[in-house]
Parts: structure tokens; C-alpha cells; sequence
């Protein structure tokens, strides 16, 4: 397959156009705004819900629990129907876009009976009939007549349809018609469907009944926890009127589990994330002052890109989101619950034992008490590892960046250094220390004046827009030639764990930590994963043998090997560029 371009999808004008003419379907649609429901998650059935934001007049929620973004109060179901039917915007872009937008999307449905084809093969099926339900202009049910071995194809269209085929067969009507008939079908296909269905559960109660016995579903959507949606908001393409409910992995993998469903794959294998945000970064700028990591990464060259765009499909943070699905068990739907706008009037979130001098006084005091256990022999052999083994220094002067409860700094102090611990709270003790805001705050230090600057397991709080002055101030204190080092926890090892402790935002691989150290002009910059068990340091054997458990199916609760050997540190090491 030819690689796709945005432009190949969304023809320049033809985006603009359809979104013009939406504001107008709109207009007559809210006019009836007395009408819509109000409900909790359609996708979990959570009441745990939070106001979003307003975008064309229309209310936003999010579920706490699934993060499911949708639209409420929304029409309801009868109102989207007419709208779909009606809409002068779906029109335009049924009947009057650019013929050649045919052709130029041809590509992306022929992936997509590709992907088909390789989910046969890879479960060892072989479907002689499938239902398309919402198919469009027919591309996709083509595409499968010249690349499958399907001897029925049916598509299920509420729109005027013309597929002139002998294996194609075209129903109008709805599910009624098919359940009528008693009719079963292999495998049924929903591509870009389900975003649009406000009553998910009640969409999936009726794919069940059309499914045979080992029927496959396969669907798509946008991901909205994807990279792309996230950071451009409304200006993505996936935040349209239409797009009822916005699905991210957990929220479908609710969705699904709860009708009944078993999920066989989820991924999100899109294509076009980086090329949309590109886009986005040539039309308004501004949008990326704040976040310098990922203007890097988009003006980075070519190989760069597209390792980027290579990551994000691999870590479910695509906008595009499929998922493969079999019957399990019984159907245990129902409506999404409605919300009483009694429980929304007072926004104001009132805490129990909301009493100051009952709450915690800072994160130190929550987060790191087990690190004052001067005992644990674990602090000096990483601290001994990190200086004489990586880094090769043995004196010096030393910072101790968020130092804590100073734990590695009296380490390093007695080791011989001249270290001065740097916090925002106050906590250290048994060394020079200093309270800094240094998310906001220049450091207290003269400039070239510091040897090694370490930073353990903190990068990971930090928001990319609180980078650029950290950053800044390291290079602006160390010495030329002056060392940096950082750890923080290695995203492709700490997967499942890095999200429980609470003020982690921001995690790092090798390639994202390695391209953030260049970015604010270190030199020499490495990165490597470091595994915390210390008899592996320096033995090739051991070493051999953690990376064979880290990838073994083993519970972590086995014991510190296996749980040291998955839990892997991640290691930053640069240097201040000499004059």
C-alpha cells in the first residue's frame, strides 16, 4: 500500500466547506436544545462525570472512571437520526465533494480489508459472509469484492447507495429487517461507526443477534486519548458534532465487556498523527510555544517522525483505535443513566475533612517517607554505580536536584562531594540545603559553577512546559564540561505502575529522553535502561538472564528479581557543551 496523506482523505477546501455547513445543521439542531438528555458515561455507566467544555454550543462531559468524552445533554436518538438524514453538511459531502476523493481514499479502505484478511489468518478463520453496518459511500464492500474470499456481502446504509455488484447486497432499512429473516452473518464490520451512536449498548444488543456463533466484530474509532486529539483540542478532526462519543482503549474495552464482548486485539494503528499535527504547527505556531519536546519531534528529520508516529501506534496514543471481538457472554446493557440537573447546580467541590491541619502538608511527607531508612543498602551501591562506574567522577561540587528527604545526598556527601540538596519543600537534612521553586525560580547557584547536577525520579512530575527553564537553568549552573544525570522510570518497563504514584505526568523511553537532552543542548547526551538489582551491574551472565525474565510472562510479586528486572530505571546522562 501507498503511503496515505491527510490531504488524499480531506481534500483542501472540502474539510472546510463540510465544517460550514455543519454550523448551519447545527443552528436549526440546538434551536430544540430543550430536548436533549442529559446522562452519565454511555460507556461504563459511571454517574462520576465532569462538565468538559462547550465547543459549537454544544456541553462536553468526561467520565472520571473511563474517560470517556461525549456530548451531553445530547439529542436524542430521534433527533440524530433526522439530523443525519436531513444534514445539509453529510449531503455536501455525500454528493458534491471531489470526485477524485474516491480514487486518492481507495488506499486506506484497500488497508483496511488488508487488516481484515490478516485477522483471518491470524485466528485461522474463514468467513464466507460479513455485514457492513454505516457503508458509507460502499469503498470499503469494493474493496472487499476484488480482496477477500467472502461469497456474501451485505451493507447495512440508511443513505441512497448504488453498488452494482453480484456478491453485494444493499439493505436501507435497519436491524429489524435482518432479524426478521433469522439472518447470521461471519464477521460484521463497523469502520467509524460507533462514535456516532448515542445508546452504544443498545447498537451492540442488536450486532449480537446478526452475529453467527464465532462471529467476529470488527470495529474502528477515534482514540481520543490519542497524542494528536489531546493536543489540539477542537481543532482535531475527531471533535465534530457528529463524533456523539469520543472512545479511548479503557472506555471501549468497558463498553465492550460489559454487552457481552471479549476483546481479541485493540490497537491504534493510524498513520497520519504526526502529518495532522505538522499541519497544525504550520497554520498556528503560537498552539506550540508551550510544549518544546513535541515541536521537536515534529520538525525533527524524517527517520525522526517517523519513529515518533512508529511509538505512538505502538502505545495505544494513535487517533485511530480498532478492536477485534468475539461473543463471551450474555448481553448485561442497558441506557446510559440520566442526570439530574439538581446534582450540577452547585459546582463548587466541597472535600470531606476539608479541615487544612488535617491535610498532608507536602508531597514528601506523602510520597517518600520509606526513603529516610538510612539503613537500606540498595541507595549507596546505585549511587557508587552511577559516579564511579557511568559517570567517573569522584569529587566535585553537587546538586541534588528535588532531593527530597535527602537521602542520595548524604550518600554522595560522604563519598567526598560538596553537595547541596534542592528542593521545593523543605525535607533534606544531614546536608546543605536549599528551598527553590525551580519550576519557577532560577537556581541559587553562580553560573559554571557546579560539577554534577542529579536528578533522581523527578523529571517524570514535570510537565513539558515546565522544561524549558529547568532546563535551562542545569546548563546555565554546571561547569563546561559539567555532567548531568537523571533518572526517572523506563516507560517501556513501567507501563502498568508509573500512573500509581499520582503526580506523575509526563513518562520517558530512551528515544523521548535522548531527544529532550539534545533539544536543550546537552552534549554527549546517552541514554540506557539500568536494572536495580546490583549483582547484574557488572556480570554479562546475570545481565543476560534479567532481560530474558523482564520479558517472561512472571507475576512481579515473585520476589525482587523478577520485579527489578521488569521495574526498569532509566538512565539520562549529558554534558554542559565546552565553549
Amino acid at each position: 500500500m501507498r503511503e496515505i496523506k491527510v490531504k488524499d482523505i480531506h481534500h483542501p477546501g472540502v474539510t472546510e466547506e463540510f465544517d460550514r455547513l455543519t454550523l448551519n445543521d447545527l443552528e436549526r439542531l440546538v434551536k430544540k436544545r430543550d430536548q436533549f438528555v442529559d446522562t452519565g458515561c454511555p460507556a461504563c455507566h459511571s454517574m462520576n462525570v465532569d462538565f468538559a467544555f462547550e465547543y459549537q454550543n454544544l456541553g462536553y462531559r468526561r467520565c472520571r472512571k473511563c474517560e470517556l468524552l461525549y456530548i451531553s445533554p445530547a439529542p436524542t436518538e430521534a433527533m440524530h437520526l433526522d439530523y443525519v438524514v436531513n444534514s445539509t453538511a453529510m449531503a455536501y459531502w455525500r454528493e458534491t465533494a471531489n470526485p477524485s476523493m474516491k480514487g486518492s481514499r481507495r488506499p486506506m479502505y484497500k488497508e483496511r480489508v488488508d487488516y481484515a484478511n490478516g485477522v483471518f489468518k491470524k485466528l485461522g478463520y474463514s468467513p464466507k459472509s460479513s455485514l457492513e453496518v454505516g457503508a458509507g459511500n460502499g469503498e470499503f464492500a469494493e474493496e472487499l469484492i476484488h480482496g477477500s474470499n467472502l461469497e456474501k456481502i451485505v451493507v447495512l446504509e440508511p443513505q441512497e447507495l448504488n453498488l452494482d455488484f453480484p456478491k453485494v447486497e444493499i439493505i436501507h432499512g435497519g436491524f429489524d429487517d435482518l432479524e426478521k429473516e433469522g439472518r447470521t452473518f461471519d464477521v460484521v464490520f463497523a469502520w467509524e461507526l460507533i462514535e456516532h451512536i448515542l445508546e452504544p449498548d443498545q447498537f451492540l444488543k442488536l450486532v449480537r443477534k446478526v452475529m453467527a456463533p464465532g462471529a467476529l466484530l470488527i470495529l474502528s474509532t477515534p482514540n481520543e486519548n490519542s497524542v494528536e486529539t489531546r493536543k489540539l483540542g477542537t481543532e482535531s478532526s475527531n471533535i465534530l458534532f457528529d463524533h456523539v462519543r469520543l472512545y479511548n482503549p479503557l472506555a471501549i474495552s468497558r463498553l465492550l465487556e460489559r454487552n457481552g464482548f471479549r476483546i481479541l486485539d485493540l490497537s491504534t494503528p493510524g498513520l497520519l498523527d504526526v502529518q495532522r499535527l505538522q499541519d497544525n504547527l504550520e497554520k498556528n505556531p503560537e498552539a506550540f510555544k508551550n510544549d518544546p519536546a513535541l515541536h521537536f519531534l515534529l520538525t525533527g528529520k524524517e527517520e525522526v517522525t517517523e519513529e515518533f508516529q512508529d511509538y505512538l501506534r505502538e502505545n495505544h496514543l494513535s487517533s485511530h483505535m480498532r478492536v477485534v471481538a468475539v461473543i463471551d457472554k450474555e448481553w448485561k446493557g442497558g441506557h446510559a443513566p440520566l442526570l439530574k440537573v439538581s446534582d450540577f447546580e452547585d459546582k463548587t467541590i466541597t472535600m470531606k475533612n476539608s479541615n487544612p491541619e488535617q491535610q498532608p502538608t507536602n508531597f514528601n511527607s506523602v510520597v517518600l517517607p520509606h526513603v529516610q531508612d538510612l539503613k537500606d543498602p540498595y541507595p549507596p551501591k546505585l549511587m557508587r554505580h552511577i559516579l564511579n562506574d557511568i559517570v567517573q567522577i569522584d569529587s566535585g561540587k553537587f546538586i541534588d536536584l528535588g532531593g527530597g528527604w535527602g537521602q542520595h545526598a548524604r550518600i554522595v556527601a560522604d563519598m567526598g562531594f560538596d553537595v547541596t540538596s534542592v528542593d521545593r519543600e523543605s525535607a533534606t537534612s544531614g546536608v546543605a540545603s536549599v528551598i527553590c521553586d525551580f519550576m519557577v525560580e532560577p537556581l541559587p547557584f553562580e553560573d559554571n559553577s557546579i560539577d554534577i547536577v542529579f536528578s533522581k525520579s523527578v523529571i517524570e512530575h514535570f510537565y513539558v512546559c515546565d522544561l524549558p527553564l529547568i532546563m535551562s537553568e542545569v546548563n546555565r549552573v554546571l561547569k563546561p564540561g559539567g555532567a548531568f544525570v537523571i533518572t526517572t522510570p523506563d516507560w517501556e518497563y513501567n507501563m502498568r505502575e508509573f500512573y500509581q504514584v499520582f503526580t506523575h505526568v509526563t513518562p520517558y523511553t530512551k528515544s523521548s529522553l535522548k531527544q529532550c537532552l539534545t533539544m536543550y543542548g546537552f552534549d554527549r547526551v546517552s541514554t540506557r535502561n539500568l536494572v536495580q538489582l546490583p549483582q547484574v551491574w557488572n556480570n554479562k551472565f546475570l545481565t543476560i538472564l534479567s532481560d530474558i525474565t523482564a520479558y517472561l510472562p512472571l507475576p512481579r510479586s515473585l520476589g525482587k528479581w523478577v520485579r527489578w528486572s521488569k521495574e526498569r530505571l532509566l538512565l539520562g546522562l549529558c554534558y554542559k557543551a565546552s565553549p
